[in-house]
Formats: C-alpha cells, structure tokens, sequence
C-alpha cells in the first residue's frame, strides 16, 4: 500500500476527529494532513510552529492548515512582498522579514528573488539560482537581508521548542538544521526539503539530512518525494499505533 492509499484509509478511519471528512490541504504533497494526523494521534489539540521559507501565506503552505485551525506561530519570509502579503493573510502570526544564518550572530547576506510565479525559488544560495538558471532564463533579483540564527529564533519567539518545524529554503536546510541544539531546541516534528539536484537533473535524496535528523533523536514517518516528515522518538509510541491499522 503506497502513502497515499495509506493516507487516504487514515482519513477514513480518523473521520470522527477532524471537523468534517475530506480534509483540504494546502502543502505541495498533502503534507499538513499527514502531520495533523500525527499531532491527532499525539492528543495535541493546538500546536505552535515555526515555518522557515515561509514563501506564501496559503499556497504551497505546510503551516496554512494550522492557521486555520486557530493556531498561530512564527514565519520567517526574507521576499519582502511576500512578507507583507503574510502580514495581511495571517495576522495573527508572527512574520519576520529576514532570513536564517548559520552564525550565532546576526549578518547580512545577499538574496536571490524573483518577481514572478518562480518565487518559490527564491534561495540564499547562488549555487542555487545558477541551477536554476539552466532551466529558465529569467535571472534572479538580489537584495541584502539580515540573517538570524535558527537557536536564537526559537529562544526569542518560544516559551517551549515549536511543535513543528517546516523548514523548506531551498538547498540550504541541512546547512541550517546542522545548527540546531536539538538537546534544548528540538521540534516534536520536522518537514524538510529531503531531495536535491544531482548530476543529469536527477532528484536524489538528501541521505547526510536524513541521517543528521535519525541521529538527533527522530525516525522518519512520511516521505512525499520532495519532502521529510519526521517525529521526534519520545512520541514514537502514540505514532506507531498506526501500524495496527494496516
């Protein structure tokens, strides 16, 4: 039984805990679902979030859902037209307009944007933006935006770690999540970007991303080709009883 076949019998037999049936997700790959079935079977019945390139409010959005639900939490969108069009969209979320660096203080570093639909690929990343490149001729904008570190985000915003952490910056997210203190700072849930370019345009998964979150602490739950949905192991007893349904 493939992800989606499981998902979709998940649903079915979850029905009574969700508001009504056929849920609308607003990620890539129907990843809110997924997650919201784990903090279902986590008896979580509001959560907080940190979403890093948060990119739009509602589309392609793995926080969007939540939202939705009455939570609120934290979103870091550098695109400062995206930023505002947050603002606008989820006020009751905390935006900030800046990026996530590696260093422990704050620095400046030039982002790559775009002005079109392609926004989804804005990045940090130069190696990035050449890539890109190769497939479309439309060249990136820059700008300079402050970089922030991903700890002291958390430490700032938090009063505990954020329930859940989606974090999807566009070939910088091992880079960032190497950063984080997973012994004071660890999300119950994870979903990063698990793929990456290799050569010949081939997507591969991003194996030392993988390992780096199986080593801190947590087994993966979901994988929807693009993306890594992981759970912390202190919650993996209430998640596996999942696996006496199929």
């Amino acid at each position: 039984m493939n992800i989606l076949d499981r998902l979709s019998l998940l649903k079915h037999r979850l029905k009574d805990s969700f508001e009504n049936e056929g849920q609308k997700s607003y990620s890539q790959f129907g990843e809110d679902i997924i997650i919201a079935t784990i903090f279902y079977l986590l008896k979580k019945k509001s959560i907080t979030y940190l979403d890093i390139g948060a990119n739009f409010p509602k589309h392609f959005s793995n926080t969007f859902y939540f939202y939705k639900k009455g939570n609120k939490g934290i979103c870091i969108e550098p695109d400062i037209e995206l930023f505002n069009y947050y603002r606008k969209i989820r006020p009751r979320d905390t935006v900030y307009n800046i990026g996530v660096g590696m260093n422990d203080i704050d620095e400046e570093k030039e982002f790559y944007f775009y002005k079109d639909e392609r926004k989804g690929l804005n990045t940090f990343s130069q190696e990035r933006v050449l890539e890109n490149e190769t497939t479309n001729p439309v060249k990136a904008e820059k700008t300079s935006v402050t970089l922030r570190n991903i700890n002291k985000i958390i430490r700032e915003n938090f009063k505990a770690p954020p329930d859940l952490l989606s974090i999807d910056i566009e070939g910088l997210d091992f880079d960032v999540l190497k950063t984080l203190d997973f012994s004071c700072n660890a999300p119950l849930v994870v979903c990063c970007e698990l793929t990456i370019l290799a050569e010949g345009n081939h997507v591969i998964e991003h194996t030392a991303l993988k390992d780096l979150l199986l080593s801190n602490g947590y087994f993966q739950y979901a994988n929807t080709f693009i993306n890594g949905i992981f759970v912390h192991n202190t919650c993996e007893a209430a998640v596996r009883k999942i696996n006496n349904w199929y």
